[in-house]
């Protein structure tokens, strides 16, 4: 008996832990994407430097024309 509920938390303890480490893997792979797509979807305006959309063709900050 005293064995056995050894052996439960050991494996517990085991599945833990690769769990854990499967999902920090995951969400590395997902900052990864994110960062990416974050990177095309803005560009900077030339006159005033902010950060505007990449589709835009004036600026809403200094309404100039891209």
């Amino acid at each position: 008996m005293r064995n056995q509920l050894i052996n439960f938390i050991i494996m517990a303890f085991v599945i833990f832990l690769i769990v854990k480490s499967m999902n920090k893997l995951a969400t590395l792979g997902k900052h990864s994407e994110v960062a990416v797509t974050e990177e095309q979807s803005t560009k900077v305006c030339p006159y005033c430097c902010s950060e505007i959309s990449i589709n835009a063709t004036s600026c809403p900050n200094c309404t100039s024309e891209l």
